[in-house]
């Protein structure tokens, strides 16, 4: 059996009530989660969601062997404290948490996880704008499924 989860990534703010709210919100979930790294970036991933990244400035798809060796180079040393990269594409300067990734996918020290939330799309996005005014940011939402 497989599960599937919905991630929020926000700025650390307020993230003891933002977890309250979550919980509130997506009642009918398995499991409801808060996680933080004070120190390090973690990858959230789309999971087997994931189809294809892309370039954020001349919107080429790019390569995932290309993207893999980017991640290693990244993670190695201080594990992700530097996410600058080259496109291969147009050489550009960009950030790995910037590429277009399809599904969604980012980077983060704070989330908030549902696993198998039982929700619909509207519901979704109700529950993203409520926790952004909670959180006082933006939120990226990762649907994940592994």
């Amino acid at each position: 059996m497989s599960d599937s989860y919905l991630h929020f990534i926000p700025d650390r703010l307020a993230q003891q009530r933002a977890r309250e709210l979550f919980s509130h919100l997506v009642p009918k979930a398995e499991d409801v989660s808060m996680w933080m790294n004070e120190t390090k970036m973690s990858f959230v991933d789309q999971g087997t969601n994931f189809d294809s990244l892309h370039c954020p400035i001349c919107k080429q798809e790019l390569d995932t062997e290309w993207w893999g060796q980017a991640m290693d180079n990244a993670f190695e040393g201080d594990g992700f404290t530097n996410l600058t990269i080259q496109t291969p594409c147009c050489h550009s300067l960009s950030s790995l948490n910037d590429l277009e990734y399809y599904f969604p996918a980012g980077f983060a020290q704070f989330g908030l996880s549902a696993r198998n939330p039982n929700v619909t799309t509207e519901q979704t996005l109700q529950i993203r704008a409520e926790l952004e005014k909670v959180l006082g940011c933006e939120l990226k939402l990762i649907w994940a499924h592994y």
